[in-house]
């Protein structure tokens, strides 16, 4: 069997430890999205910390069927936490979680909860 798993090689390299049949390729380009543009508030939250180094969190979309409601809350307040607690600056997508309400997530300056998809390219 052969095994393709989307990672970029430029981010992390290959684990040593992975058979000569998994294969690591890099993300998968979608055109359509060629002319995207970042909501005016994803742009302001970059410009008030451009001097920062911020974090980009992708749970995936399969987190929101994979966790109730109640644990999708409590796993992304721990999420939430760990940057609080290290003074990290993060944008979330919250883009697997469609049934979340952001309001009842803790409100800090530091993290941005993307609900957009965006492309990786």
């Amino acid at each position: 069997m052969t095994i393709a798993t989307i990672y970029s090689k430029h981010l992390i390299a290959r684990p040593t430890d992975w058979q000569e049949n998994d294969h690591m390729v890099d993300p998968i380009l979608d055109e359509d999205h060629h002319n995207f543009e970042p909501s005016p508030s994803l742009l302001d939250f970059f410009n008030k910390w451009k001097s920062e180094k911020i974090i980009f969190v992708d749970l995936g979309s399969m987190m929101g069927a994979m966790l109730g409601n109640n644990e999708q809350i409590q796993f992304l307040n721990n999420i939430q936490a760990a940057f609080e607690n290290n003074n990290c600056k993060a944008v979330i997508s919250l883009v697997g979680y469609q049934q979340i309400d952001i309001n009842n997530l803790s409100n800090t300056d530091n993290i941005f909860y993307l609900k957009q998809i965006i492309p990786h390219s």
